[in-house]
């Protein structure tokens, strides 16, 4: 299997954060970048496990049922059931819980690695916002007179102004082409 490697490993200058927004989304990446190195690893114990635990019942149940009998004699009607038992509970059972375990994670991603680009884009408006003040007079934002009291400075306002305009932004579908 691929091995994932994480782009931080490299030693260039191009891997350093730009922004403490960057920053953040470099670290999610990261955490995501270990959870696939997770999975990967995860497959790969498992085969090794059903090598080693799966492999010689299977083998043990086949030299069983190979073994040649006498042709007075036939198996016995509860065999077959017997043998379905076994190959149910040593094979299709841990297969069937690693595989619901694998699509679980796959349903996951898909939410994460959304999560993790929502964030970044609603981050890089609100660190854009403060580095550039203009960027928000066309954002038509309104407070109360409730918040205006219940914030402790005006510079709190200011920040979840700016957090309300990152989010609609990302709520309104995000940058266009």
């Amino acid at each position: 299997m691929d091995e994932i490697k994480s782009a931080s490993a490299h030693s260039d200058d191009s891997s350093k954060p730009r922004t403490p927004v960057y920053a953040t989304f470099d670290s999610n990446t990261d955490k995501l970048l270990h959870l696939l190195q997770f999975k990967v690893r995860g497959s790969e114990h498992f085969v090794e496990e059903l090598k080693r635990v799966i492999d010689p019942k299977v083998t043990a149940l086949c030299t069983e049922i190979a073994q040649p009998r006498s042709s007075s004699s036939s198996l016995p009607a509860s065999q077959p059931t017997e043998i379905e038992q076994r190959l149910s509970s040593d094979v299709v059972a841990p297969i069937h819980e690693f595989v619901n375990g694998w699509l679980t994670l796959n349903q996951w991603l898909p939410v994460i690695i959304v999560t993790i680009v929502e964030t970044y884009l609603k981050d890089v408006r609100v660190f854009q916002a403060q580095i550039d003040p203009a960027a928000m007079e066309s954002s038509d934002q309104k407070v109360t007179y409730a918040e205006v009291l219940q914030a402790q400075s005006i510079n709190d306002l200011l920040i979840e102004m700016q957090g309300r305009w990152a989010k609609n932004f990302v709520d309104d579908g995000g940058p266009t082409r």
